[in-house]
Formats: C-alpha cells, sequence, structure tokens
C-alpha cells in the first residue's frame, strides 16, 4: 500500500500540473499551483523508496497527508485553485481507507476540515451546509472501506494459513513443506518418520483413536525440536523433520523415542534420515530419506535406518581401519558387516560408525 500511495500522490500532482493552466488563474497563482504540482511530484519519489515492509502500518498515512499539506498550501495562497482541487480530499479519504486502519479518517478529519475553511474563507451559507455532508460522506467511506479491507485482509491470512498447515495437528503440510526444504542447506538433514502399523490401529480402534494417536506424536515430536528445525505432516501417518543445521540424527530419533514412551505412544515409529549432498536437489535428499524409511519398515519397523550418503566412512577407510578384521562384538556385527551393509545401500549406521541393530521389543 506504500508504494500505492507514492503512485496516488504522483497522479494528483501530475493532474495539477496539467489541468491548472486551464483555470483561468492569474500568472503568480499558476506558479504557486504549478510549485505544489511539482512538490506533490517529488515527494512521490521519496514515498516510493521508503522501507515500507519495515514500518508500522501508520506510516501509510503519510502519502494522503502530502496531498492534504499540499491542498492547503494553495488554499493559504491562491482561493481559487485550492477550490478547485478539493475532490483530492475525497480521494485521501478513500485511500485512508483502503489501508484497513478503522479510525484513520476520524483522526484525518480536522486536517480535512482545514483545507476546505482555508479554501472558503469567507465561509458562505452554502458552504456550511456542504461541508457537514463532506464530513459524513469522509466518515463513511473511509470507515466501511477501512472494515471492509481489514476483514478481506484477515481472510486472506487465514486462506493463506489454511493452504498451508495441516487442519489435524496444525503443522507445515506437504505444500508447506516444499517451500522450506528450498533453503536446505548442503549437509543439512531429511528425516522421514511413519508411525507402525497405523492403518490397522486406525481399523481397530476407529479413526477418533487415530486423529488421537496423530496429534499426541505431532506435538511430541514439535517439542523434541531445536527453533531452526522444521516438521511437517506429509500425509497420512507420515511426518518430515528437517535439520538445516548440522545435528545428530540419532540423538533426535532417541530424543523422539524416549518422549514418546514417557507419553505412552500406543504404536512404534520407524524413522529413515538423508543428508544433503553438493550437487544434489533438496528433493532428491527427500526422496533418499523416504527410501530409507522403507527399508526400516521392510527391515521389521521400530529402528532408524541411514541412508548410505549420510555414513562418514569410505570403503577404503574401513579396510585401513584396524578393527576390520575383529570378531564381532556384543552386538554381533564387525566392521565387515557395516561394510556389506553399505555395498547394499541399505547401511543401518550412526553418524559415529557405530551399529544401530532393532530396537528392543517395545510395543
Amino acid at each position: 500500500m506504500g508504494r500505492i500511495g507514492a503512485f496516488f500522490c504522483a497522479v494528483i500532482g501530475v493532474f495539477m500540473a496539467a489541468t491548472s493552466p486551464g483555470l483561468g488563474l492569474s500568472d503568480h497563482d499558476l506558479v504557486v499551483c504549478e510549485a505544489v504540482a511539482a512538490a506533490l511530484v517529488l515527494s512521490s519519489t521519496v514515498l516510493w523508496f521508503l522501507p515500507w515492509a519495515g514500518l508500522p502500518r501508520r506510516a501509510l498515512i503519510l502519502c494522503p497527508a502530502v496531498v492534504v499539506i499540499g491542498v492547503g498550501v494553495l488554499g493559504e495562497v491562491t482561493v481559487s485553485a485550492a477550490q478547485s482541487f478539493l475532490g483530492a480530499l475525497t480521494l485521501c479519504v478513500v485511500y485512508l481507507g483502503m489501508t484497513g486502519w478503522p479510525g484513520a479518517t476520524v483522526a484525518a478529519l480536522p486536517f480535512l476540515v482545514a483545507d476546505w475553511y482555508l479554501a472558503y474563507p469567507s465561509h458562505p451559507a452554502t458552504v456550511l451546509v456542504r461541508l457537514p455532508l463532506a464530513v459524513v460522506v469522509w466518515v463513511l467511506v473511509g470507515e466501511i472501506l477501512a472494515r471492509a479491507a481489514r476483514e478481506l485482509t484477515e481472510e486472506a491470512s487465514v486462506l493463506r494459513s489454511s493452504a498451508l498447515t495441516d487442519p489435524l495437528t496444525q503443522l507445515p503440510n506437504r505444500r508447506k513443506l516444499t517451500q522450506e526444504l528450498s533453503a536446505l542447506p548442503v549437509g543439512g538433514l531429511v528425516m522421514f518418520l511413519d508411525l507402525d502399523y497405523f492403518k490397522a490401529f486406525n481399523d481397530r480402534y476407529g479413526h477418533p483413536a487415530g486423529d488421537a494417536v496423530l496429534l499426541q506424536f505431532a506435538g511430541i515430536v514439535k517439542g523434541a525440536l531445536r527453533s531452526d528445525d522444521i516438521v511437517a505432516r506429509y500425509g497420512g501417518e507420515e511426518f518430515v523433520i528437517v535439520l538445516p543445521v548440522t545435528t545428530s540424527s540419532t540423538d533426535v530419533y532417541e530424543r523422539l523415542r524416549d518422549a514418546w514412551s514417557v507419553a505412552g505412544g500406543p504404536i512404534t515409529f520407524s524413522a529413515g534420515v538423508a543428508q544433503r549432498v553438493s550437487g544434489e536437489a533438496p528433493e532428491a535428499t527427500m526422496r533418499r530419506a523416504d527410501e530409507a524409511l522403507y527399508r526400516a519398515k521392510a527391515s521389521g519397523r521400530d529402528q532408524l535406518v541411514f541412508d548410505v550418503a549420510c555414513v562418514p566412512w569410505t570403503e577404503a577407510s574401513l579396510e585401513e581401519s584396524p578393527a576390520f578384521a575383529e570378531e564381532p562384538n556384543d552386538i554381533g556385527f564387525t566392521v565387515q558387516h557395516v561394510l556389506n551393509r553399505l555395498k547394499n545401500a541399505g547401511a543401518r549406521t550412526t553418524r559415529e560408525g557405530d551399529v544401530t541393530a532393532r530396537s528392543d521389543d517395545r510395543t
């Protein structure tokens, strides 16, 4: 609206400059009128480049204020010219209404009335009748437009929010996730979460119980993340976490599991994570995270599976490791087992290279 106001000032100035020669003004009055018109155009240029996005809504009153001051100067110097351009005051009222600021027209009334009196210093009876009518019209037009503009703005805000928010969990939806994902830096992580056997739970206990589980899980996930992290409901029982700042996805997963267990979650969940690599589109990272989730589901559920690109070890570095030929550890895996899993692109390993075995038999 700020630049619209600047354009409005410029239009008034150009109109004043173009029409004043035909008003039969004296040379002195014509010079004053042209000077006011030039001041309006110059002011509109300044207003155009103001940082309106960072200014409060009340700053929008600057645009009509410039016009009101210009008409007031005309009324002080040349009455005949001021009378010709009083219609600009009504346009100021219309602009004030369009800003969606109820009460702005009422606040501007003293200045509008002052301009009117300057244009008619003798105060003839006709003016005394027309001015109250003008005030009523100004208030009605300005306030009705302001309230209508505010309602439209609020409705548009609600619609924008609804288009980007999941109605059940109030988390960002898939569309909003797509927007946020575009800013994922190289090294950022994408984690897919899926509630295990949710369909069976939903069929057995009904949709209200299923919705309650989704709400509870969404709250747990949101509460376990940092302010920079993003969680969205991807669809159904699937959620996506975007970790733009380097962190341990294993720690995130364990926090989620612990919080879900403490909250008494009736079903488990599986997760797949992928890390964005250089030259890769964020959408490709999300696809790899989804594939890792699929492997977690296929491998027994209730576990975290990393995409192979998340593992910092290479085949060469593993083979050089003195632990490469060691006997199986207490979990039952050697580094050779890890290497074999890497070759199969299904490694369930942490970022530190440790093996994340299947979760215990919690329900």
